[in-house]
């Protein structure tokens, strides 16, 4: 009777041995066994000083040092034992924002944006694996409507990415915090806002297949908020300008390396608002609008192709 037991729950009526339950995120190890999963959802509220404002991405405001700032850790998987295996990272979410000048609250439970809001994200995600040299890798994606990614190692964690917490110097940086219980944010009656379900999860069924072909994004807006230039993602291998109707049209925009050589250029195509797709130069380090080319701020964006290969 027990052996028919077991035969059955094993048929899929329940998780598999060593995996946490459904919808959860539990220890690293259960029962002395690496789990096959790990799942968490995030809530976070951003506020924007303008309208313009909410055209920038994340990655825009990255200082050029560690990858994991302005983040929160979302969700972590870890194996037990038996060296590195293949995780699946998946990401995606909802975003609700503020609708018109009245009420001035904004809905921040879980339920009411993923109910009245859009499923997309405007967030972004930091992706974080295990190398095997005592130095992790790291990845910055576009979460937009969702994304599926891969990586190899002992350990995969996943990061929301958004922008700083405490107001810089510029004036018209905006503000993500991390939002911890159900109450609506109280947010003005001339202020955008937005708020953000972010749901990530990590699974592995314990394989070692290490191919993971594909290509992923990573936005980046050029603006007078960062010195109209945005640095280059890691693992990104082509990169497409675009820019909205308005504003000055640069002819091209320059790659540059650390030491402030330019290594390359990218072209607007003649006639349109975007570039082809361009190969980014070995040693670049970001792409800054030429000197003495004034655009307006936040019209100029920096589409990067992020891929593992």
């Amino acid at each position: 009777m027990s052996r028919s037991r077991d035969i059955r729950l094993a048929d899929g009526c329940s998780p598999l041995p060593g995996a946490a339950p459904w919808g959860s995120g539990l220890s690293p190890q259960t029962g002395g066994r690496q789990t096959n999963q790990a799942a968490n959802t995030t809530r976070a509220l951003t506020i924007y000083p303008g309208v313009q404002d909410t055209l920038v991405s994340p990655w825009s405001f990255w200082s050029g040092r560690n990858f994991l700032e302005n983040t929160t850790r979302s969700v972590e998987g870890v194996t037990g034992s038996g060296g590195p295996v293949t995780w699946v990272v998946t990401c995606n979410g909802a975003e609700l924002t503020k609708p018109g000048a009245f009420p001035p609250e904004l809905p921040t439970s879980r339920a009411a944006i993923v109910q009245d809001g859009i499923p997309y994200v405007r967030l972004q995600a930091v992706v974080e694996w295990s190398s095997g040299t005592g130095t992790n890798q790291f990845a910055v994606l576009d979460v937009n409507a969702g994304f599926v990614f891969r990586v190899f190692g002992t350990v995969a964690r996943v990061y929301l990415f958004g922008f700083p917490q405490t107001q810089s110097s510029t004036e018209e940086t905006p503000i993500t915090t991390i939002v911890r219980d159900d109450k609506p944010a109280n947010i003005g009656l001339e202020t955008v806002a937005t708020s953000t379900v972010f749901q990530a999860s990590v699974q592995t069924s314990k394989n070692r297949s290490e191919g993971f072909p594909g290509a992923w994004q990573c936005t980046g807006f050029l603006g007078d908020f960062n010195r109209y230039r945005v640095y280059i993602p890691p693992f990104a291998r082509q990169v497409q300008i675009t820019q909205t109707s308005t504003g000055t049209r640069p002819p091209f925009l320059e790659f540059v390396d650390a030491f402030g050589q330019v290594t390359g250029t990218v072209y607007l195509t003649a006639g349109q608002r975007q570039s082809e797709m361009t190969r980014i130069p070995s040693g670049s380090f970001f792409i800054r609008v030429p000197s003495g080319v004034i655009v307006d701020p936040t019209t100029l964006a920096a589409v990067f192709e992020v891929s593992q290969f």
